[in-house]
């Protein structure tokens, strides 16, 4: 490709000549899965989706947008797994953070914080800030999210899918490991909606809702959308502020649909979320040195006489004892937490069929204000605080061409996509690390564009059943980096270019560009057996770490990270024995070369090589190793008759380091044991199960039953494998919901639900584990939760 073409194409997509051109943008969401008589299950409903009892009964075809266009689940080449509202609700999904224990291969934690949660898929997870390309993406209405703002609704939803894999072709960015991707309930032409409330423990409240309003017939319609949520933190604040680990959000969304005739549709959508809340609880679960961790682990910092000077909220072995007198619901900072959060975005999306060729075109902008304070130590002592405000806009645009060739044999898809994400007004940080206040601020700016073509070619006259697909992807990135390091906040530039003014030496450029692809065959047996054989590129753009290491210049950049993996699969839906089965498993094998790794900077090397080692980067990135990571994942659905049925999942992940290469220097200061270091959030074994039973009780209604079992089996979370500060030995969870549905023959169903039914006491995720920071804290999940709500549909 060459230069030219590149800058050519990026002023076309900025210019937004696409969107215009094809209407000024918007795509017909998902349409609403069909539906069949209750009493007729269905052998081809969905098994990566875990589908409930009544979508096994109910649901002729399971959709998925895995290659950008709707298709039927079974026959995707591609790992793929799929929610509906329902199965959201009877499988007990509530936050994002819920389809960790109803989806094969994926974890979502809370990334420091349950704000910004990190998402996980074969090894691979996003940051949960800084620099580089994300490894697993969220989208919202084909529209990708950005970091700080990727907390996905879960009210009014159509469907929930991830995908697993690279997506290095299709998609909007380019990712390593997978992307997560929610559409919202669509308008129609039909008055309807619903109301639900929910109450519970901790003074749970919320409030939920939807209208679909035709406006012009077949024309015109409107569906708006609320959730108001409201609960006390589980987490007591012994110290300054309010208890921790609180729900306080409301969200807003408003779908227009337009259809001015039989082959234009426009879809219009805005949606607000915002939050006030205290945030996270860091639990304070251990201090170093720590005698597991080869050689006795780090020292305490350079002020071990004060932390270990036996006096009450300084020392922390005193702070320890008291935690763990007090148990883990409870914490003591020294000052008062906060997480809020304004998240909003405008996406029109407009489809055009022109016959044997549609156009698409997906157009959105995006905004997110976090404004954070927390205390990462978990102690009353100053040893690790950070607050801080981020505030980005986010600009995308994607341009689809659809088409059939060649008697039909060919779909083919043509595309390009670009997205700019930039500062907007401050972005500033506060940090209390060992009594000192360090201010500062940081800005990126992200550019990121490329044109993909994807098709598949029926190979029906060699071998009926048989084809071949495959796509191709270049991308171009780029990022600015802005930093700068302040005595006082009245000397903060507070905006992109005041940074890039004022600190010219501070400002970084990083591009970077590859190619992606993909390629394999699928072969469709019969209507009962689908095989699939896929190879897959992706890439990991680079990324600037900031200016001035005249001591180690190489650390000023960090390089692309590449992933290539075969995946191999079946899904197959049967009969057996008068019960209705649905069975799909898939095997991987990835390499990876270049894993871009975050590292906290070690205090006792002048990193920068200015001669003061206080004012180090605080993080690193550095392209560390070659890994291999390979895995199976299976799922099944058993409808046993009409009112019963069972299923589950597997999943087991082997990751491990081929080499780690990191300067020597860095790699003995932050004391990673390369023949040990592990990938973290990844167990390598995990597994769920579900039953649901819907029996009919005449009159009365119909009574739903439905319990989810899942475990984890031990998950690390600082790449230290034998350190149990940042590990968690495993778990098991059991949700719990008992229903009644349509009481009396009316539109009103009503349930009560236990969540942690057995008060599983674990760690989801790390507050803070790095020994160089003395103490080590831990984010633990939900207690059990009891709970009642009712729906009223119309």
């Amino acid at each position: 490709m060459t230069h030219e073409l590149k800058y050519g194409f990026s002023r076309f997509i900025k210019s937004g000549v696409a969107a215009s051109a094809i209407c000024a943008t918007a795509a017909t969401m998902p349409t609403a899965l069909a539906q069949s008589e209750p009493e007729q299950p269905n052998a081809e409903a969905d098994n990566d989706t875990l589908a409930d009892a009544s979508e096994v009964k109910t649901l002729d075809v399971v959709t998925v947008n895995a290659r950008r266009r709707e298709e039927n689940i079974q026959t995707v080449p591609v790992a793929v797994s799929s929610f509906s509202p329902e199965a959201l609700e009877q499988r007990g999904v509530v936050t994002t953070q819920d389809l960790t224990f109803v989806t094969p291969g994926l974890v979502v934690a809370p990334a420091l914080s349950r704000d910004v949660p990190a998402f996980v898929i074969r090894g691979q997870q996003r940051q949960a800030d800084g620099t580089g390309s994300p490894a697993v993406l969220t989208y919202f209405a084909d529209v990708p999210l950005s970091t700080q703002g990727s907390i996905l609704p879960t009210f009014d939803v159509a469907s929930v899918q991830v995908l697993k894999g690279p997506q290095g072709t299709l998609f909007g960015r380019n990712t390593t490991g997978g992307a997560v991707l929610l559409y919202p309930e669509a308008p129609d032409y039909e008055f309807g909606g619903y109301a639900s409330m929910s109450l519970g423990e901790f003074n749970h409240r919320e409030f939920e809702g939807a209208l679909n309003i035709p406006l012009i017939e077949d024309k015109l319609a409107l569906r708006i959308a609320g959730q108001d949520a409201e609960r006390d933190g589980y987490t007591e604040n012994l110290g300054v502020g309010d208890d921790l680990d609180d729900r306080n959000t409301s969200a807003y969304r408003a779908s227009l649909l337009f259809e001015p005739n039989d082959f234009i549709t426009n879809t219009l959508i805005g949606d607000y979320y915002e939050a006030k809340e205290a945030g996270t609880g860091a639990v304070l679960t251990s201090v170093y040195p720590n005698e597991v961790i080869t050689d006795g682990g780090v020292g305490r910092g350079p002020l071990a006489f004060l932390l270990d000077s036996d006096i009450p909220g300084l020392d922390v072995d005193l702070n320890l004892a008291a935690q763990q007198e007090n148990g883990i619901r409870t914490v003591n900072p020294d000052f008062e937490p906060r997480s809020d959060r304004e998240i909003w975005g405008v996406t029109n999306t407009t489809e055009i069929d022109l016959g044997t060729v549609s156009l698409k075109n997906i157009i959105a902008y995006r905004s997110t204000f976090i404004d954070s304070s927390r205390d990462f130590d978990g102690t009353p002592a100053p040893i690790n605080g950070q607050a801080g405000i981020v505030s980005t806009d986010q600009f995308t645009n994607e341009f689809q061409i659809f088409g059939t060739a060649l008697d039909d044999k060919l779909d083919y898809l043509f595309g390009a996509f670009y997205l700019k994400e930039e500062p907007d007004g401050a972005n500033t940080g506060t940090s209390t690390i060992f009594f000192g206040p360090s201010i500062a601020e940081l800005f990126f700016e992200t550019e990121s564009q490329a044109l993909f073509v994807d098709g598949s070619y029926a190979l029906d006259d060699f071998v009926p059943g048989l084809t071949f697909n495959a796509g191709f992807r270049y991308t171009w990135d780029e990022i600015v980096r802005c930093n700068a390091t302040v005595a006082d906040a009245s000397l903060l530039a507070e905006s992109f270019s005041g940074c890039k003014q004022d600190n010219p030496g501070n400002v970084t450029t990083t591009e970077s560009s590859a190619p992606t692809w993909s390629f394999g065959f699928d072969y469709e047996l019969n209507d009962d057996v689908f095989l699939y054989i896929a190879s897959r590129r992706g890439y990991r753009g680079a990324g600037p770490n900031g200016t001035g290491f005249t001591a180690f210049p190489e650390l000023e950049n960090f390089e692309e990270e590449t992933v290539t993996d075969v995946e191999v699969g079946l899904k197959s839906s049967f009969d057996l024995g008068g019960a209705d089965v649905t069975f799909n498993i898939a095997g991987y094998l990835s390499e990876f070369e270049d894993i871009q790794r975050t590292i906290i900077t070690p205090a006792t090397i002048d990193v920068d090589g200015d001669g003061d080692i206080a004012d180090n980067p605080f993080t690193l990135v550095v392209n560390a190793a070659k890994a291999t990571i390979n895995g199976v994942e299976a799922d099944a659905s058993v409808g046993l008759n009409d009112y019963v049925t069972v299923g589950g999942f597997v999943n087991y992940t082997d990751a491990g380091f081929d080499e780690f290469e990191v300067i020597p220097e860095l790699l003995a200061a932050i004391n990673i044991d390369p023949e040990s270091s592990v990938f973290t959030y990844v167990p390598e074994f995990t597994a769920g199960l579900y039953l649901n039973v819907a029996y009919p009780l005449g009159e009365i209604g119909d009574l739903s039953f439905d319990a989810n079992l899942y475990h984890s089996d031990e998950v690390n979370f600082n790449g230290r494998p034998n350190d149990p500060a940042a590990t968690e030995d495993g778990y098991d969870l059991v949700n719990v919901r008992l229903g009644l549905e349509s009481i009396a023959g009316s539109n009103v169903n009503a349930g009560i639900f236990v969540r942690n039914l057995f008060d599983e006491e674990y760690k989801a995720a790390p507050g803070f584990a790095v020994p160089t920071f003395t103490t080590a804290t831990s984010v633990f999940g939900e207690p059990r939760m009891f709970g009642a709500e009712i729906k009223v549909d119309f």
